[in-house]
């Protein structure tokens, strides 16, 4: 079987699955017969996502270039909801369904993975935001152009800016093999590193260029000091979103060095 006859079986087996499992589940409340419940499952393109006057970030930069921690941190200064791509493939794999087991080889080899996947646990992770957030950090997406233009046509919604956090390749090297001492992820390695990378040259950093063109970048210099970058990117986003600045928590948010 080719890669995308894999992974295409994979997704069908993941929505074979949901939906059986709303089968079980309204056959035992007695409700509507399984016959029905296929069609009103809501087929993106007939979905608009409500943001109920929220913004949407999406934020990149190449791997180790500090994107999750200054998410993390900009998250309880603008009391933003911070969602990452990865971290929501890496849930999906850990759940253990059909779709995670092919999920977590590709990611092993540093591949991607389709669109409608990522795009699919994002839409349902913003879902549960909180009411008291102000907006999305998305983190980690959109790695291809086709990805953000997808985003934006299945959603009905445009990010007000793209956050990229641009770092030498030395100095993302040396924190993703400091950070693999510890992590446990199957990517922190030397040889997914190099691939890594090569996937986002070639394929991320033409999508920062695509919404650059557009005007909606917003780009960090990442090397440095953790409390440093933390405090440009901050600055940078008050700048592009004004209104933001009024949501900044006058509290100091604590920097750990990791």
């Amino acid at each position: 079987m080719t890669l995308l006859g894999s992974i295409s079986s994979a997704w069908d087996d993941f929505l074979g699955c949901h939906l059986r499992r709303r089968k079980e589940k309204r056959s035992i409340e007695g409700e509507k017969p399984a016959a029905e419940i296929k069609g009103e499952l809501p087929k993106l393109e007939d979905a608009p996502f409500d943001l109920k006057g929220r913004k949407i970030i999406f934020v990149l930069g190449g791997p180790g270039s500090g994107k999750g921690t200054n998410c993390t941190l900009l998250k309880d200064a603008f009391h933003l909801t911070h969602l990452s791509a990865g971290d929501l493939l890496r849930a999906e794999v850990a759940s253990g369904s059909p779709l995670g087991s092919e999920l977590n080889r590709m990611m092993a080899e540093g591949q991607l993975v389709p669109m409608d996947v990522t795009i699919h646990l994002l839409r349902e992770a913003m879902a549960r935001a909180p009411a008291t957030s102000n907006g999305y950090l998305i983190d980690g997406f959109p790695r291809q152009v086709d990805q953000g233009k997808a985003f934006e046509r299945l959603l009905h919604v445009v990010p007000a800016a793209v956050l990229f956090f641009d770092c030498s390749t030395e100095v993302m090297t040396q924190r993703l093999l400091k950070r693999g001492e510890t992590s446990g992820r199957p990517d922190d390695n030397m040889a997914s590193i190099k691939k890594r990378f090569k996937v986002f040259t070639e394929q991320t950093m033409p999508a920062v260029e695509y919404y650059r063109e557009r005007g909606m970048v917003v780009s960090v210099h990442s090397e440095g000091k953790v409390e440093d970058v933390f405090a440009r990117a901050k600055e940078m986003l008050m700048l592009r979103i004004p209104e933001w600045a009024t949501l900044a928590d006058k509290d100091h948010v604590e920097v750990n060095e990791a």
